[in-house]
Parts: structure tokens; sequence; C-alpha cells
């Protein structure tokens, strides 16, 4: 039964990673593409060359904090004339722009939203819906191309309270981001590694997020020099259900890729739990909307979308005959570090 169903994830897999694929197009629904690391670079100079190298699930190119008042008008130009003359890669591009109330949003906007190659666009410090609506009809008037979503960043006080109504705000929204570090400053609270001053704020945001299937991602960990401290941040957004953190520096995003992708338990176990019910439903027709079969299938997706941004070699899975231990030996090879260093993810023996 369960090995039916790897060869068939396994084919797919190959496939798709064998593929020429786009990163504009989508892959099934919104919570099934992979955000696990999302990475930070300023909109000018030689940060610029960097971004088709990238090996992170989405490059985020700043025009706002990360580009200075002066070097605006010269960073948008830029960022545009690269899409233009330049192949970026098959990776998932976003551009931040400024903010509502700034001299440079509009021109943003009106240059950004004619490149089809870009993913999403990033709104800052958002504190109401009408924020959001306010771009979502800007695009739409302009015939901004179809696969363009917009991220709405949550890094006030004001936007944490008004959270249930910006996720809701327009169907273009896919995901929400956490700013932490503005977030802290403007609650004047203190960095704690437990983060115990914004576990609320937090919450709140992540199920604004699920109850309106929109991806979350943490934010970033400032202190590189701490990677005990950014592994515990991210093992606890993951344990809170946020689908990915956002991150400043290239050598963060293995640690992140590993902690907020599927674990070889996990696609084990879904494998075999919608196998177990396609077996059952030939009994009981309803059970097709099941929740468990739905929750199952979005994980898969998330499995064979991790796959094509991620070196995963899937080995052969052995089962023994019926009444002994079922066990899958090497079901996953992750690279924890910068394809350098191996590690085998062996599952245990369980019966459903």
């Amino acid at each position: 039964m369960f090995n039916g169903a790897f060869r068939r994830f396994s084919k797919h897999t190959h496939r798709l990673c064998s593929s020429n694929f786009s990163a504009t197009a989508k892959i099934g629904d919104n919570l099934a593409r992979p955000l696990r690391s999302v990475l930070f670079t300023p909109g000018y100079g030689k940060h610029l060359k960097k971004v088709k190298r990238s090996i992170a699930d989405c490059t985020i190119i700043d025009l706002e904090d990360g580009v200075a008042p002066s070097s605006k008008d010269s960073a948008r130009s830029a960022v545009a004339k690269m899409f233009k003359e330049e192949s970026v890669g098959n990776r998932m591009m976003t551009i931040r722009i400024n903010g509502r109330n700034t001299e440079w949003r509009d021109k943003d906007l009106e240059e950004i939203s004619k490149i089809e190659r870009v993913d999403a666009i990033a709104l800052p410090k958002v504190e109401c819906a009408d924020e959001v609506r306010e771009v979502a009809e800007y695009l739409a008037k302009n015939s901004a191309s179809k696969n363009m979503n917009l991220w709405g960043f949550i890094e006030t006080p004001k936007g944490v309270q008004n959270v249930d109504e910006i996720a809701c705000a327009h169907p273009m929204l896919s995901v929400l981001v956490m700013g932490t570090s503005d977030l802290s400053r403007d609650l004047q609270c203190l960095h704690t590694r437990d983060r115990l001053p914004l576990l609320y704020s937090l919450s709140k945001c992540i199920v604004a997020a699920k109850a309106n299937k929109l991806q979350i991602l943490d934010g970033v960990h400032l202190n590189l020099d701490d990677s005990s401290g950014f592994e515990q941040s991210c093992r606890q957004g993951k344990e809170m259900g946020m689908n990915g953190k956002s991150l400043i520096h290239p050598s963060t995003i293995a640690i992140a890729n590993w902690f907020f992708g599927p674990s070889a338990e996990e696609v084990e176990l879904s494998f075999r739990i919608l196998e177990a019910m396609s077996e059952v439903r030939l009994q009981v027709s309803n059970l097709r909307s099941f929740f468990v079969v739905d929750g199952e299938r979005r994980r898969l997706k998330r499995g064979r979308a991790c796959a094509l941004s991620t070196d995963i070699s899937l080995k052969t899975c052995t089962r023994r005959t019926q009444g002994e231990s079922f066990r899958c030996t090497k079901l996953f090879n992750l690279l924890r570090t910068q394809r350098t260093r191996e590690i085998s993810v062996h599952s245990k023996d369980f019966v459903l």
C-alpha cells in the first residue's frame, strides 16, 4: 500500500524537479507553496547581482528599509532593469515597496506592477484593510500579472490590533509577514530569547492567517553570532504554526529550510493515512470530505513543492510481509548546510 504511494510521490517529484519549472506558476493551493526561507536583499548595488544565486525559497528585494531615502529612485530603476535584462532563475521573487504615506509608494507601484516575473508585492507596516484593497485595485486596473500576489507586513501595534480585518481584506493577499524588530520597538518591549513579550502578537497574527488560509512568516533574527538563539526561534516559530522565516543572511537559509520543511515522519504518516482512507472510501461514500484526508493532501503538496527547492534524495522503502513491522529506511537525505554536509533522517517503526 505505502510502496505504491511512495513511488508515485517519487516519480512526480522527479518530473517536477527535472522540468523547466517557473516560479510564477501556481503550486496547488496557497498553503502548499513552500516559504520556509525568505531572504531579504537590499534593492541596490552588488546585492542585486546575488539574487539569482540565492537558494532560499523566496527572495524579498527591499526598496523600503534596505535603501536610503536619497537612493530610492535609482534603486527602483536598477531593480526594474535587472528583471528586464537578466534572468533571475526560477526562485520566487517578491519586492517590498515603500509605505502608503511616503512619496515613493506610487512610483514603486507603477514600475513594479509592469514586471511579470515578480510573484508578489510586499506592503510594509500594514495597519488597515484599506491599504491592501487600494493596492489590489490599482493592480487590477493596470493589468498587472494574474500570478502577482500581495504580502502584508504586520510590524506595528495597530497592525496587530487590526490583523483580523487585514487578513481577509482581498483575495490577492496570500502571506502575512511578522516585522518583529519594528514591533518590539513600538511596543517598547525587550528582545528576549523566549520572545515572551511578543507571544500575544505572534499568536493573534497566526490565528488570523490560518483562519483566512494565508501563509505567515516569522520575523528576522538579528544576531547572526547567536546560532543557538536562531535555532531556538526557528523551533518556536514552527511549533506555533509559522510557515517559514524571514532571513537577513544566506548562511541561515539551510537551517530555516530544515526546521520549516516537512519531516520524514510527517510525509510517511501522510501517505499511510491517505492510502488507508482510499481503501475505506470505497465502502463509505461521504468520506471524501473528511478533514484528515484534506489535511494530509496539503502536507504532501508542501513536501512535493519543497523538493523543487531542496536537494532531497528519496530512497527505496521496504515493507515486510503482513504482520511484521513496517520500516522505511533513509526516507530523506536533507542537506543541513548549503550543499556540504549530509544528514540522514530515519523514520521509526510504528503502527497506524
